[in-house]
């Protein structure tokens, strides 16, 4: 966890220096954005390790009978409308060309596929909630994994 936290502020300390370095050389609309991209990518790095934890303590409450199926599932069903919510809301961000910046459209695009790989987590959870065999144990825990290594990508961590 310490790793994580450390890794984490060096990525945001980072971000904001490349940012504001760029923003001197800018014109006013291109500080602009440049700096809502900065808040946005900030805030988005913290809403994925968050639902990746998330995602993670249903399964745990779960394993451990903390949360039974039914809360597993509900809580679950509550995590997923969020996601399918936020995927809906940067796809259409990507159709309308929202963003003049290359770099920061395949973020967008890289976001979108965790989320995805979310939705993946808590598909096969739930069926696990249905059907705790080991096969979908093992299916879960990869997809875990690659979000894992995903999100680290995205966010310029080495593991």
């Amino acid at each position: 966890m310490k790793i994580f936290l450390i890794s984490s502020g060096i990525f945001l300390l980072s971000f904001t220096s490349k940012a504001q370095d760029s923003l001197q050389t800018k014109s006013d609309c291109d500080q602009r954005e440049a700096m809502l991209v900065e808040t946005m990518n900030t805030l988005s790095a913290g809403f994925l390790y968050n639902t990746y934890a998330v995602i993670g303590s249903i399964s745990d409450g779960f394993q451990s009978d903390t949360y039974d199926g039914k809360m597993s599932f509900s809580l679950l069903t509550a995590q997923k409308k969020m996601l399918d919510g936020t995927i809906i809301i940067l796809q259409r961000s990507l159709d309308n060309n929202l963003y003049r910046n290359d770099v920061n459209k395949m973020y967008t695009v890289n976001y979108i596929g965790i989320l995805k790989g979310f939705n993946a987590q808590i598909d096969m959870l739930q069926k696990i909630v249905k059907n705790n065999t080991k096969k979908n144990i093992d299916v879960y825990s990869g997809l875990r994994n690659e979000s894992w290594a995903q999100m680290n990508t995205l966010m310029g961590i080495r593991n």
